[in-house]
């Protein structure tokens, strides 16, 4: 498989990591930015104790640890269902000189956040979005 393509598949799957992150525990849609749970006055969603944005970089930096040793159980381990390494992780699998790196990271609505993962060793370098939710105890990759 092409290098563009499975740069196409990673951009596509960060959009479902995108989506992944605005719904809310009942599987419900929630809108964008927020976590589907009660709204503080103004219109934010009161922040989780805990869901840091130190504790999100954290969480991140398991995740690409994990793809890039290509250690598919700590990847697992990592995701919110864990059932499987995820879907970032599968296309990390047919990339094997791309090395993943922990990018920004922004916490938004109290229990999601976004992880930008830099992708370099390919040409173009990009940065693919990974959601994670924070479930009261951790955060975990949500896709």
């Amino acid at each position: 498989m092409g290098s563009h393509v499975v740069r196409g598949a990673a951009l596509a799957l960060a959009a479902l990591a995108v989506v992944g992150c605005t719904t809310t525990v009942a599987g419900t849609p929630a809108p964008i930015g927020r976590s589907g749970g009660g709204l503080a006055p103004g219109g934010a969603a009161p922040p989780a104790a805990g869901a840091t944005e130190d504790g999100l970089r954290a969480a991140g930096q398991a995740y690409v640890e994990a793809v890039n040793a290509g250690d598919a159980a700590a990847a697992t381990a990592l995701l919110c269902s864990r059932s499987g390494p995820g879907a970032m992780f599968e296309v990390a699998v047919t990339s094997p000189d791309d090395e993943w790196l922990v990018g920004e990271v922004q916490v938004f609505g109290g229990r999601g956040g976004i992880v930008d993962i830099l992708i370099v060793g390919g040409s173009p370098e990009f940065a693919v979005p990974l959601g994670l939710t924070y479930d009261g105890e951790r955060w975990c990759v949500d896709v």
